[in-house]
């Protein structure tokens, strides 16, 4: 019998079940732990003062100690999870510590931990996790090369075909000057074509030009946000600086057969690529140059066997393929 703990980042959260109830096909059984951080519902009031308190360096060592000793007591709590595992799954971030891995690793010497990481990570980071993690996986080909790691895309939960009402949808922070330039001009362009937008650019302190058209000032739920890139015909991604691994957008546009507007010209090196479905951001002038039919046109099939790989099923299948 197969066991496998899964941990996932804190965006993909609300959709634990499903990958879970996805991981019976393949394991025996399966289990679901936050890492080995106490999660935000469990941290109870003592522990968060002591934070805050650590935080502004206010007996910084008494806190210390009573953090430490706090973590450690939960940690005790959710051993037994690892105890009789054969795989833990981490997914999107740094939830395991190396004192933990290892002492499971003393108590359980068949198990393997494993970690797929969906951010830009440093070297120094990766090679600190390269002393407790067993396998690690990045989505960057070039992070893959230079730190001689794994290389993988990311993956989809859910196939779906909605009826396409949002003409063109973006959902994102207004991180820097660029990505509102960006934005901005995307909507000078829809309105030019005549198109309805759906542009939301989260900015709480800053004050755009076109503030009731694409800022918003509340987050939208991911939940929310996935409902719109089914209901949209085009969704743009404005990619952070030096960033080629597949985002978790454009996998979600994969999936929901939604048109993709981009700035990653890396994805033009990947099996599912079609100019029909992806328009490429090569600078800000670009965007004046999207034709109108990329907007009206269907959006053209992809091969099941290319879709299948990039589903979770793929994913676990292509990580876990000596395994299972």
């Amino acid at each position: 019998m197969k066991k496998i703990v899964l941990s996932v980042d804190r965006i993909m959260i609300p959709s634990k079940d499903i990958l879970l109830d996805k991981l019976k096909k393949y394991f025996d059984e399966v289990e679901y732990s936050y890492g080995n951080r106490i999660p935000k519902d469990e941290e109870g009031y003592l522990y968060k003062i002591l934070k805050s308190l650590k935080k502004y360096n206010f007996l910084e060592e008494f806190c210390k100690n009573r953090i430490n000793k706090t973590e450690w007591k939960y940690n005790e709590k959710i051993m037994k999870k690892f105890l009789d595992a054969d795989f833990v799954l981490m997914i999107g971030g740094l939830y395991y510590t190396e004192e933990f891995i290892k002492f499971i690793k003393q108590r359980n010497k068949n198990i393997k931990f494993v970690i797929f990481l969906w951010d830009k990570f440093s070297k120094v980071e990766i090679s600190n996790l390269k002393k407790s993690y067993d396998k690690i996986y990045t989505f960057e080909r070039s992070a893959a090369i230079e730190n001689n790691i794994f290389w993988r895309p990311s993956f989809f939960l859910e196939e779906e075909e909605t009826e396409k009402k949002i003409d063109c949808y973006y959902l994102g922070n207004s991180r820097n000057e660029e990505r509102y330039k960006y934005i901005e001009r995307l909507y000078k362009r829809c309105i030019k074509l005549g198109l309805k937008p759906d542009l939301n650019l989260l900015s709480k302190k800053v004050k755009l030009e076109y503030e009731k058209n694409i800022q918003i000032k509340e987050p939208i739920s991911y939940k929310e946000n996935l409902e719109r890139i089914k209901r949209a015909k085009v969704t743009i991604e404005i990619n952070i600086n030096n960033q080629k691994g597949l985002t978790l957008r454009s996998l979600e546009c994969l999936a929901y057969r939604t048109k993709l507007i981009t700035t990653n010209e890396d994805i033009k090196n990947y099996d599912f690529y079609n100019e029909a479905n992806i328009h490429i951001l090569k600078d800000l002038e670009d965007i004046d140059s999207i034709p109108k039919e990329f907007f009206l046109t269907k959006y053209e099939e992809i091969d099941k066997e290319i879709l299948d790989r990039y589903s979770f099923e793929g994913f676990i299948e292509e990580i876990f393929k000596e395994e299972i």
